[in-house]
């Protein structure tokens, strides 16, 4: 049953609390009888704080990753939960304590305050706006903006119907901040982003500070952070963010999952074995067309997946007569080097998914904004430079040019980590940066859309 409880807030959740604080106090002091209700409502408010809201993660376990604070127990909630005039804290020691979290959060009541005062307004249909162009919705884009990104904006444009300079920097600041080309024209996806109404954006943060409630809420002193609707990856090491390069995730079709781990070792110059699912579907069909297509690869080919499986002569195979399920049971390993899909490195943490990040051959894809193009695992934009800040603080003194040796070498080389590193793969398409400014991402898997049509976050949404 879809749960038709408020919006989760610390705030909502306030008077509700201190209800149950009182009565729990009676059954304390004076040995009242305490209602089965009165239990289960502390115990809601807590996990709902603390885990998010249990329909999301039941019903499409992909939306939400399994984590949250599962050392949560009714008994110790109730032991650890103050009174009174320090309930606030006790309710925000319960949800998500780091700078995304809080971002978000500030993020909301700003928006909310904006939701109020009336929104923004809706601006009209029409060409294209360059820098330049007269206009008659020019007035109505810098009230907008004027809204949302740009307090420096006068309260109205010198020129109502002129796009100059100093809308184009809000503009340009709109389009960075919602994932957008930032060109300064207002085209049809940046008039779409713009007429987004603000209740609409509420929603949007709030399904995503649901989800830092399923990941761990201790990310770690230093860690990696994997946003995937935003195609970045972060280092961080005491809240400062040391690397930030893009990314490359699955298909819709082979979607990147959400999960935290540890990474536990470097696999440099690794070899690639290629996955019955790409060998049957990818592979066989070129190999019909082309006997030499895993030569030419450098993919060298096995009669099983056993340890004493013998090499075979790719070549020599009659593949037109090769089922798909047949090819399944043969390996076939790509060789390292310049041509290995896998690239120079792999990051290895061991999980149900099978998934690792990894380096890859085809650096043009990195150029563009979307970059959904994977089977499941993460292509990272810059190898030795991740390398370097998982290594650093590691046993064994890894200088850069220490690195750098063992990357530029063809033999393969396992580098086990003696500090395994936290790696948090998240779905966040909305978040607060360093300045605390609130960015949208586009919704690349339509996840937050699918919590909506199926009403599965329907206590946060409405």
């Amino acid at each position: 049953m879809i749960s038709e409880r408020r919006p989760i807030s610390t705030k909502n959740h306030l008077s509700r609390a201190r209800m149950i604080i009182l009565t729990l106090l009676s059954v304390l002091l004076f040995s009242c009888p305490v209602q089965a209700s009165v239990v289960t409502d502390i115990e809601d408010i807590n996990k709902e704080i603390n885990l998010g809201q249990p329909e999301p993660q039941q019903c499409k376990p992909q939306l939400s990753a399994k984590a949250g604070s599962f050392a949560f127990t009714t008994q110790n909630a109730l032991q650890n939960c103050p009174v009174f005039d320090n309930l606030n804290v006790f309710l925000d020691s319960i949800a998500p304590t780091h700078d995304y979290y809080k971002g978000l959060e500030s993020a909301l009541e700003q928006y909310q305050r904006l939701e109020s005062a009336g929104g923004w307004p809706t601006i009209p249909a029409g060409p294209t706006l360059r820098p330049g162009d007269t206009d008659p919705r020019i007035k109505a884009v810098w009230l907008r903006l004027l809204k949302s990104d740009w307090a420096g904006l006068p309260p109205s444009p010198p020129d109502t119907f002129l796009y100059d300079d100093v809308l184009k920097t809000a503009v340009l600041r709109f389009q960075a901040r919602h994932h957008l080309e930032a060109d300064g024209i207002i085209g049809r996806q940046t008039l779409v982003a713009m007429n987004v109404p603000v209740s609409e954006r509420i929603k949007t943060i709030r399904l995503n500070m649901d989800r830092w409630r399923y990941q761990p809420h201790d990310l770690g002193d230093k860690y990696i952070l994997v946003n995937i609707a935003g195609f970045t990856l972060k280092g961080v090491k005491n809240n400062k963010i040391e690397l930030d390069m893009p990314v490359i995730v699955g298909k819709s079709q082979h979607q990147t999952p959400v999960f935290s781990t540890s990474v536990k070792y470097l696999d440099f110059n690794p070899f690639w074995n290629i996955p019955p699912s790409i060998a049957k579907n990818e592979e066989l069909p070129k190999l019909q067309k082309n006997p030499f297509y895993l030569v030419e690869r450098h993919v060298r080919l096995f009669s099983s997946w056993n340890e004493d499986a013998n090499e075979l002569d790719s070549t020599a195979v009659e593949w037109n007569q090769v089922t798909s399920s047949q090819i399944s049971a043969y390996k076939l390993r790509q060789d390292p080097g310049p041509w290995n899909a896998l690239g120079k490195v792999k990051f290895v943490f061991p999980n149900t998914y099978s998934v690792y990040m990894h380096g890859t051959p085809e650096q043009s894809k990195f150029e563009r904004r979307e970059r959904s193009f994977s089977h499941g695992c993460i292509r990272v934009g810059n190898p030795p430079a991740l390398a370097g800040f998982l290594l650093a603080d590691q046993e064994g003194q890894w200088t850069d040019e220490k690195i750098a040796q063992i990357y530029n070498q063809d033999s393969r080389k396992v580098v086990r980590l003696s500090h395994p590193v936290p790696v948090h793969i998240t779905y966040q398409t909305s978040w607060v940066d360093k300045n605390g400014t609130i960015n949208f991402n586009n919704d690349t898997y339509a996840r937050d859309d699918y919590a909506r049509d199926e009403k599965l976050y329907g206590a946060l949404t409405r």
